[in-house]
């Protein structure tokens, strides 16, 4: 199904704070429900984001007893994918 420019930023935006394994099954699972679909509005992308973002996030787990250094390094060590242009 063809998303407009604006509903396909909004998927981005929406998996970017996802790990990658996260994103991949992210992206599959919105593939799948969308699936045959002619079209889907806006408001409606976006409730199906907004659930689909709670099922696939984890939030890290901070250790507050471990030294603040290397939980930098750890941060400094992820990649991280450039939000898309608005």
């Amino acid at each position: 199904m063809p998303l407009t420019d604006d509903q396909q930023t909004a998927v981005l935006r929406a998996a970017y704070p996802l790990q990658p394994h996260q994103r991949s099954a992210f992206m599959a699972t919105l593939y799948t429900l969308l699936e045959g679909r002619h079209s889907i509005g806006d408001g409606e992308l976006y409730r199906v984001l907004r659930e689909l973002q709670r099922q696939h996030f984890s939030p890290p787990i901070i250790n507050e007893h471990q030294p603040s250094h290397e939980l930098k390094m750890r941060r400094s060590q992820s990649v991280e994918l450039p939000l898309p242009p608005t």
